[in-house]
């Protein structure tokens, strides 16, 4: 039970939650395991899974918690951001080449210095799943890895469309909870971070 917990609050976040700094915050507080030394780096995966105009608001939680960890000190050189990125320059977007979480746009969220990693057709199930796990082509370059290790705190936040153990990418295929949790496991056996409990929602 704890498991399907876990899934849920880290696999598939809520928008109530995309602004929560303080619950990101003591995310990367924290020291997973007691007594052992300081954790080695922070890292942030940071999925967009939806594309298309009308999914807009799913790009701006991305890009808000894309904000946030920056603010919180991880530099672009430890964020994964996978974005379809294409509402910043709709032809709807009154605003164009710009973000907004709210109607008083009081921050563009797209802004000037923003790095896409993975963007439009390269936010796939198997690329996803390739960057937790590692298992990259050589081609692949380092801003498109996750190059954590058994000491790194590795934040993953997703947005979009799903359902009960489910999220959809691009209106084209699925990823479930059985997916990332063996994605997870094999972030463990490959000491590719430290898990903690899962957060709470509050």
């Amino acid at each position: 039970m704890h498991l399907v917990a876990f899934l849920y609050v880290l696999g598939f976040l809520s928008s109530v939650w995309a602004f929560n700094t303080a619950a990101v915050n003591d995310f990367f507080e924290r020291n997973a395991v007691p007594g052992a030394s300081k954790h080695t780096n922070n890292w942030a995966v940071l999925v967009c899974a939806s594309r298309y105009w009308f999914n807009y608001r799913h790009m701006a939680n991305a890009l808000g918690m894309y904000r946030t960890v920056k603010r919180l000190g991880i530099p672009d050189s430890n964020i994964i951001l996978m974005l379809a990125d294409d509402a910043s320059c709709n032809l709807r977007n009154k605003f164009p080449g710009s973000v907004y979480a709210n109607p008083g746009r009081h921050l563009d969220l797209y802004g000037d210095n923003i790095e896409v990693d993975y963007r439009g057709y390269e936010v796939t199930v198997e690329n996803f799943i390739r960057v937790l796990t590692g298992r990259m082509d050589p081609s692949v370059p380092r801003s498109k890895r996750l190059l954590s290790d058994e000491r790194s705190n590795v934040f993953v936040y997703m947005t979009g469309h799903g359902g009960n153990e489910f999220l959809k990418f691009q209106d084209n295929e699925e990823i479930s909870a059985f997916d990332i949790a063996d994605a997870f496991e094999q972030m463990y056996q490959k000491k590719r971070c430290v898990f903690i409990p899962s957060p709470q929602l509050v």
